[in-house]
């Protein structure tokens, strides 16, 4: 827990984790370190998966899901799905690159356990979604973006 949390929530290098432990007579190479902060993500992942009633009671009138892709060209990136009103991140997966494929399942992870609330409402004609309250919209996942192609979970 201890070497997860300095890494991820502190944001520390495995290089810092490291001589800290050592400080405190604990030598692990950089490898052990980043399988220790590996088995973190696992386990919180897990506990995510978990409390997700709990989340989702946390959200009683549904939730935008934002979706956010980071990737450098040749060393892929980060894609979070996140709840648009709180800036909670919903989830979280290292991708290869932007493409459907890699982003359908992540999208699919967060649908599961949280349920589709509501939509936005969004037009495909025009950059933007325009969001409208949740009774005026029919049980569907919000898609923010400023594409003016097809949502990565529609069908090919």
């Amino acid at each position: 827990m201890w070497a997860g949390l300095q890494r991820y929530h502190h944001l520390r290098q495995r290089a810092e984790v490291r001589a800290d432990l050592a400080q405190r007579g604990i030598e692990l190479s950089d490898g052990s370190v980043s399988a220790l902060c590996h088995r973190f993500l696992q386990l919180l992942e897990q506990l995510h998966l978990l409390r997700a009633p709990a989340l989702r009671a946390a959200m009683p009138n549904g939730y935008p899901l934002h979706l956010d892709a980071t990737c450098e060209k040749g060393t892929g990136g980060l894609f979070l799905c996140l709840d648009g009103w709180n800036g909670w991140v919903l989830y979280a997966v290292r991708i290869r690159s932007e493409n459907a494929d890699e982003l359908r399942p992540a999208i699919q992870a967060t649908l599961g356990p949280l349920g589709i609330r509501w939509r936005s409402c969004a037009t495909w004609e025009k950059p933007g979604p325009r969001l409208s309250p949740p009774a005026a919209c029919r049980p569907a996942p919000t898609w923010c973006a400023t594409s003016t192609s097809s949502p990565p979970w529609a069908a090919s």
